[in-house]
């Protein structure tokens, strides 16, 4: 008996790194706002996004 289905292709296997690193510095912030222009009709628009939401980090160092 011939199996018709079409073999499905194996994922690759996600890779990982482990890394060492010696801190010199790091910053991070955090950035949370509402638009309030959405209430007024003269600035609605059906994309416009209702919450803002920012994480930034960065991170200064010596690679072991």
């Amino acid at each position: 008996m011939v199996n018709n289905m079409a073999k499905r292709k194996k994922a690759p296997a996600p890779e990982h790194t482990h890394l060492t690193i010696e801190l010199i510095d790091f910053r991070a912030s955090v950035n949370a706002s509402v638009n309030h222009e959405v209430r007024d009709p003269r600035h609605y628009r059906d994309d416009a996004k209702v919450f803002k939401f920012e994480t930034h980090i960065e991170v200064e160092g010596i690679y072991l």
